[in-house]
């Protein structure tokens, strides 16, 4: 895997929506700028409390996290740092002192000595009234102190890395957040919540699915844009159509296998503040594809029929209209692997013909369009 910057502020908007991808993103931020473990700590601003959050070596945190959150974070020097400077320094052993000052403090002797751990580079990436997050790369010894280049890289991804923490945090502890998520992931349909800028605040399981896709939309430094150039203008209109009227702006997208259906409809202040968007308006877009198989449809179908994903996803093609051409272009595979799958739907549902799979899928779940 080749990293580079823009391969991280991918993974860096993806572990926005799903925290499952985190570490990967850490490792990735380790690898560009030269790291043995990264990882967030969280700082609780009303107990006090230190937290190891999110990190690429959860084995390494397994065996330190007792010692740390304990008593190690008391005496981390690199805490002092990140109070006196502004948020978005670049923070590294410089601050700290020179090699025989940092192998004399307790923190660097006692605690990351025995982890053949010395170095490091790091930021605060959030802080408010509530909790501070810092984030750092840990460096061995023997590849000594960052050089001004990784100094640069590290810069570089601040921004993208900050932006995905705020979405996670913004998240997690709205009063409302959790039951929200729950709610609309529930929902048939993509939906997302965006500031006019662009910058994405929410997300359902259906809209991080399809931002997986990457066939309609993408997440380029944390905003939502279209992945095509007419799904780009459609949205841009959409977004000046609902600022003008202050109501509900649609409008259809046209492709050779049906249309693409864009809603957004503004946000009232009141329910903006509570999604932490600041001065931002807000927007709620929902997407309508009847030529995509609904997320919850495709579930639905491996709970009654035994499928594996792929197949569920083929077959609800296949239900929503599609032909094997179509199908193996969306999904990205070949035709032969496509007829593999409607192979063994066959043999599964006991029929013999695709029209009979489709019959037999829209009979026992309902219609798709």
């Amino acid at each position: 895997m080749i990293v580079n910057l823009e391969s991280v502020r991918a993974s860096a908007a993806k572990a926005a929506l799903n925290p499952a991808l985190w570490s990967e993103t850490l490792w990735q931020v380790g690898q560009l700028v030269g790291s043995d473990f990264s990882v967030f700590d969280h700082i609780d601003k009303r107990t006090g409390q230190v937290t190891l959050g999110f990190t690429d070596r959860p084995d390494h945190v397994a065996e330190v996290r007792e010692r740390y959150e304990a008593y190690f974070h008391r005496i981390n020097p690199r805490f002092d740092v990140a109070r006196r400077l502004p948020l978005d320094t670049v923070m590294h052993d410089d601050h700290i002192g020179d090699d025989k000052t940092i192998s004399g403090l307790e923190f660097y002797a006692d605690f990351l000595k025995p982890s053949g751990l010395k170095y490091f580079i790091g930021s605060g990436v959030a802080d408010d009234a509530e909790q501070t997050v810092v984030f750092s790369l840990q460096r061995s010894a023997d590849r000594g102190r960052a050089s001004e280049e990784q100094k640069r890289h590290f810069a570089a991804i601040l921004p993208d890395l900050r932006n995905a923490t705020a979405i996670h945090l913004r998240m997690a502890r709205a009063p409302s957040g959790a039951m929200l998520a729950a709610a609309f992931d529930r929902l048939a349909d993509p939906l997302a919540v965006v500031r006019e800028d662009g910058r994405l605040v929410f997300a359902n399981l259906a809209m991080r699915r399809l931002l997986a896709a990457g066939d309609i939309f993408r997440l380029w430094r944390g905003a939502l844009e279209g992945a095509a150039p007419r799904v780009h203008r459609a949205l841009a209109s959409l977004y000046h159509q609902a600022g003008r009227c202050g109501g509900l702006a649609r409008t259809a997208v046209h492709r050779p296998d049906g249309p693409l259906i864009l809603r957004l409809a503004p946000l009232e202040r009141d329910d903006a503040q509570v999604l932490d968007a600041g001065k931002w308006r807000c927007f709620c877009l929902i997407v309508d594809d009847p030529a995509r198989p609904r997320w919850a449809e495709v579930g639905e179908a491996m709970a009654l029929f035994g499928f594996t994903r792929r197949e569920a996803v083929v077959g609800t093609h296949l239900a929503a209209g599609l032909g094997v051409d179509q199908i193996a272009a969306r999904l990205g595979v070949s035709r032969n692997t496509v007829r593999s799958h409607l192979a063994m739907l066959r043999e599964k549902l006991g029929v013999r013909s695709a029209l009979a799979i489709a019959a037999e899928m829209r009979r026992a779940i309902g219609p798709f369009a």
